[in-house]
Parts: C-alpha cells; sequence; structure tokens
C-alpha cells in the first residue's frame, strides 16, 4: 500500500499510483491500496466501514495512471479503453448521441472491451454523409493554431482484408477542421489512413479564409500493415494554414516522416480529433467488414512536459 498526506500535490502522485484496487482518504492521508494484502493494513475506522468487503480487480489498466497524471491537465484529448467511453461523442450507422453504440444506430460498431476500443464498420450500415462511420469525438477541444502538439495513437487492424479489397481506403484517425459556414466539409487537414497493406498519413491545407473547393492532398510517408499487429504512431504537429506549419511521424518511436509549410486550413476555430474507422463511398463486393482497435489517444501541447518517447510508452504499457 502507499500513503500519502492529503494535499493538492499528493492527489496527482496517489492518482498515478499503479495498479490500484481503491484509494481512501482518511485522518489527512491518501491510502492506494494495490492489493488485497493492503486492506490489513488500513486504519480500523476505514475497516469498519468496509465491514469485510474488500476490492481485488485493478479500477485502471497499469498505463492507465502514468497516462492520466501526464496529460489529463493540460490535455486536448485523451481516450483510454478503461476512461468513461460513454461521455464522448459517438457517431456509428447513421446516427449520433453520446455514449456507447449499443445506443447508437447497431450495436458492436463503437466500444470499450479490457484492452481496446473498437470501431466497426459494415456495407450494411447506414451512411453519414455519402460514407461509413464509427467514430469518437470531443469536438469541444478544438486545437490551436501555430501551437505544437504531441500526439499519439495505438492502432490494430483486426481481422483486416487485404485481398478481395486491395485498394478500398479507410481513414483510422484524424484531425478534422472546424468548418466556416459555406466551406467545402471534405478531407481532413490531417488523415491517417490504409489502402491495401499500406499505411499513409496525410495532410492537406488552405490559405484563403473561404474555402469552397476540395484541396489537393499530400502524403508525409507510406508504410506497410498488417493484420492483427499493434502499430504505435507518435505525431509532433503544428497547425498553420497561413504561415509555416510542421509535422513529424513517428513509428514505434522511430522518425519515418516530416514536412514543413502551411497546414490546416483557414477557420475561425482549429481543428479537432476524431478516431475510428471512416469509408467514404460504398464497400467493394465481397467485403464483410472493417475493425479497428484503439489502445488510446493522447493529443497534449509539446508544453506540457510530456513527450513523444513518454507518450509512445504509456501506449504500449495499457493491457
Amino acid at each position: 500500500m502507499k500513503t500519502y498526506a492529503l494535499n493538492d500535490a499528493n492527489m496527482l502522485l496517489a492518482q498515478a499510483s499503479r495498479p490500484q484496487v481503491e484509494r481512501f482518504f482518511y485522518d489527512g492521508n491518501i491510502y492506494v491500496i494495490e492489493g488485497s494484502s493492503d486492506y490489513a493494513d488500513l486504519p480500523a475506522e476505514i475497516l469498519a466501514l468496509l465491514n469485510g468487503r474488500q476490492a481485488t480487480t485493478p479500477l485502471r489498466s497499469p498505463g492507465y495512471y502514468p497516462l492520466y497524471n501526464s496529460g489529463e491537465a493540460q490535455a486536448r484529448y485523451i481516450l483510454h479503453p478503461q476512461t468513461e467511453l460513454n461521455t464522448r461523442w459517438i457517431e456509428s450507422n447513421g446516427t449520433a448521441a453520446n455514449g456507447q453504440s449499443v445506443d447508437v444506430g447497431k450495436a458492436a460498431r463503437v466500444y470499450s472491451n479490457p484492452d481496446a476500443i473498437v470501431s466497426r464498420v459494415e456495407p450494411t450500415d447506414l451512411k453519414v454523409a455519402g460514407g461509413f462511420r464509427g467514430e469518437i469525438i470531443q469536438a469541444k477541444n478544438y486545437l490551436v493554431f501555430g501551437t505544437t502538439y504531441n500526439m499519439g495513437i495505438a492502432v490494430k487492424l483486426a481481422a483486416w482484408d487485404f485481398i478481395n479489397a486491395p485498394d478500398s481506403e479507410i481513414v483510422i484517425f484524424q484531425i478534422h477542421q472546424s468548418e466556416d459556414v459555406g466551406d467545402f466539409s471534405g478531407i481532413p487537414p490531417f488523415f491517417l489512413c490504409v489502402t491495401g497493406s499500406t499505411f499513409t498519413v496525410n495532410h492537406t491545407y488552405a490559405t484563403a479564409p473561404k474555402n469552397t473547393t476540395s484541396p489537393r492532398r499530400s502524403t508525409v510517408c507510406t508504410l506497410p500493415a498488417s493484420a492483427d499487429t499493434w502499430y504505435y504512431f507518435t505525431f509532433r504537429i503544428n497547425f498553420n494554414p497561413t504561415g509555416i506549419g510542421a509535422l513529424d511521424v513517428y513509428l514505434n518511436g522511430v522518425l519515418v516522416g516530416s514536412y514543413s509549410g502551411p497546414l490546416g486550413y483557414n477557420d475561425l476555430r482549429g481543428p479537432y480529433t476524431k478516431v475510428g474507422c471512416y469509408k467514404a463511398g460504398n464497400f467493394p463486393a465481397g467485403i464483410a467488414s472493417r475493425e479497428v482497435h484503439y489502445k488510446g489517444c493522447i493529443v497534449v501541447p509539446a508544453t506540457a512536459d510530456y513527450t513523444l518517447p513518454q507518450i509512445y510508452e504509456d501506449l504500449q504499457a495499457i493491457n
């Protein structure tokens, strides 16, 4: 058991402890229970209230606590399999709402299991604006133009069909623009997608305040993609549509691509994070589904002292 004096600084330390079964506050102290044997060392007053009850399962996975402690205070976006997924805005199968997708269109489209967040789309789903989607959105966390962010996402292509549809592109992660009235709503300024057995990291920009046509997209890098393998992408990104933006792409901790120049759309508000599958147009014949698993997604300002190697480490620790 870990014991801390009850103060603001130690609240964060206590939250970061792992694994953690329960926390108790009593007589100026914080008691962090890490295993069933710790209960015997609790003050008698707490034991009397528990009346023999003990928890046996950690509240969060081992990776959750350092992830939360490192990034949440200044985070623009943090998603973890065991965080409160039902507080997110979810779009799937033609409908959108707060909560897991058992309440949004069809069940088992966007949901959380103990070790992953799952997004799934099928040809029988209803379309949204001409495409299929199962996405988790927190649109209020707009990114600020000219600010550098550190990002990380862990993805696994589950039961992916590379044979029957080698050219079927699926977007699996994106930072979407916040269009002004009358703007073209199409290609996001930054997105990770899978085409055949290849990952591509893509970007685009438009410098004019009013954008009525689809801008040309550019690819920063292409990488081989396989099914049932965890891939850890981290990014350092600065959206600046009218000046010099920047994008560095890392895969499993290794720099694999960079871009410097205009990045993003000249909108009143900055873009926001969307996690999940998006398939434009129709599925090719013979495709049963597309399913992506996510260990987590982290977006924090680079000034938060939460480095890309730390994000990579924390994503790996989620299990």
